[in-house]
């Protein structure tokens, strides 16, 4: 009995371990654009509002968190403009002053609005952008909750956000993100949906509160790729029941991409190779919707053109996402070289700019990467 009591007191650090929860108590404006969704405009409101004296004044709706807001469009002293009733009291003239910024774009107004959402008697921050697409207007949340993530001793900047711009945080809909090496930079391995590596560890996300304050993350047995120069990489990952392997005692490039004129300049180049210390597997990223004969005339061309070539077609609409989750490769292109001890050498890397309220995504062209490529295979591998 003793025995067995001392057992369970020696599990339960591990059982503790294995989960751990996060609070992100900091609501802040600024993230990459997310899901764009359109306005309709009427002439006239359902509703009694009380608004400033616009021209060609127009009324919309936008729904958040399961409930909407009033906006308006018109022109005021020769210049477009919109307003949100970000407190929802049916009163515009309150709102343009305390809780919207206006920039132009050639004239055209991006309005960055702070909307009120009440949840449980309390009130919560969220942040959306109104301009034109296509000249059309429309909406998207631009909200993240950010804090620290304190794991093993070490304070880890991070982040969450929706990205369908409904204000709701569920798990199928987030992009978070952990500045694992403290630089103060977001870096392409350091943003995830669902997985992610600390200290060799693979994580997943299992759980989000709707406001978005609350994580908690498992420790999973997941083989995922963390795309970290110098890091190990599993021996394989699994995907739709099907696998990619990686432990190949030879030197591993692996590609991804549509098949377009740069990735034929890209496969060309290493299908000519033909070197026995190297394998290559080309992840071919075809349409949504693509299984048909087009499909497979394309993918036959492709084997029989590069023969030397391991061929890994991925269906864009059923599997990428989990290939995405857990290798991190990116559009329109990513490059992986691995090395006969399983050591990753090369990752196409992105960054982040935080810079502006709508972060923008620094990826290296295609031009650096095929040189990054050939000056790898020219004066290390061969």
């Amino acid at each position: 009995m003793k025995n067995f009591i001392f057992l369970i007191f020696l599990f339960i650090p591990i059982f503790i371990y294995a989960s751990f929860s996060i609070s992100l108590e900091n609501t802040i404006p600024g993230m990459m654009q997310t899901l764009f969704i359109p306005i309709e405009l009427h002439n006239n409101s359902s509703e009694l509002l009380v608004y400033p004296s616009f021209e060609n004044i127009k009324f919309g709706k936008i729904y958040i968190a399961n409930s909407y807001y009033n906006v308006i469009f018109g022109r005021l002293n020769g210049r477009e403009i919109a307003i949100v009733d970000s407190n929802k009291n049916k009163n515009f003239t309150d709102d343009y002053s305390s809780n919207t910024v206006i920039k132009y774009e050639k004239d055209t107004p991006v309005i960055l609005s702070k909307l009120f959402i009440s949840s449980n008697d309390n009130y919560k921050n969220y942040y959306i952008i109104i301009k034109k697409c296509n000249n059309k207007w429309g909406y998207f949340g631009i909200t993240r909750k950010e804090g620290l993530l304190n794991l093993n001793g070490k304070n880890y900047r991070i982040f969450v956000s929706e990205i369908n711009s409904d204000g709701i945080f569920d798990l199928n809909d987030i992009i978070a993100g952990i500045d694992l090496n403290n630089d103060g930079i977001f870096e392409s391995y350091e943003i995830f949906n669902k997985y992610f590596q600390i200290n060799e560890q693979n994580y997943v996300i299992t759980s989000i509160t709707p406001d978005g304050n609350n994580l908690i993350f498992e420790k999973t047995n997941e083989n995922i790729v963390n795309p970290l120069v110098n890091s190990y990489i599993p021996e394989y990952i699994i995907y739709s029941n099907k696998k990619i392997e990686f432990v190949e005692k030879k030197w591993n490039i692996i590609i991804s991409g549509v098949f377009n004129e740069d990735m034929k300049n890209i496969l060309s180049y290493l299908n000519e190779l033909n070197a026995k210390n190297i394998k290559i597997q080309y992840i071919y990223l075809y349409e949504k919707n693509c299984c048909n004969n087009d499909y497979i005339d394309t993918l036959n061309n492709i084997r029989n053109t590069y023969v030397n070539i391991k061929i890994i077609p991925i269906n864009m609409e059923t599997e990428f996402n989990e290939i995405h989750q857990k290798m991190k490769i990116l559009l329109p292109q990513t490059i992986m070289i691995i090395s006969p001890k399983n050591k990753l050498i090369y990752f196409t890397k992105v960054v982040l700019n935080e810079k502006n309220l709508i972060w923008n995504i620094i990826t290296p062209s295609f031009a650096e990467q095929f040189n990054n490529l050939k000056n790898i295979i020219e004066n290390i591998i061969q």
